[in-house]
């Protein structure tokens, strides 16, 4: 439910209850709230009940926890702390390359 819904929704709120006896104030205060707090229950249910990434839920991402370390240590046969430095440093190449345009991150 987006501002478009909020948009449709509004009018016919107002109507509804002005038809009902309020005045136009109380008729467009009321339909203000009423979406208003529909938004704010349609963000809880995203938060509760949605998928945090496109790759999945973070909770369960963050238990895959250092794969970069982890498939240099095995593929290259490094130490673990270098393994560590070089994620860290691709890491920040990324974060660098993202911030000033160089690199699409999550273009598909």
């Amino acid at each position: 439910m987006g501002g478009g819904a909020t948009q449709l929704l509004m009018p016919l709120i107002y109507d509804i209850i002005h038809r009902v006896g309020a005045t136009p104030c109380t008729a467009q205060r009321s339909a203000l709230f009423i979406t208003g707090w529909l938004h704010v229950i349609m963000g809880i249910l995203i938060l509760t009940l949605g998928q945090d990434l496109p790759d999945g839920n973070l909770a369960s991402l963050q238990k895959k926890d250092n794969v970069i370390a982890e498939y240099f240590f095995d593929r290259f046969n490094l130490k673990l702390h270098t393994a560590g430095i070089f994620t860290a440093t691709f890491g920040a190449q990324v974060a660098c390359g993202a911030t000033f345009g160089i690199i699409k991150v999550g273009a598909g």
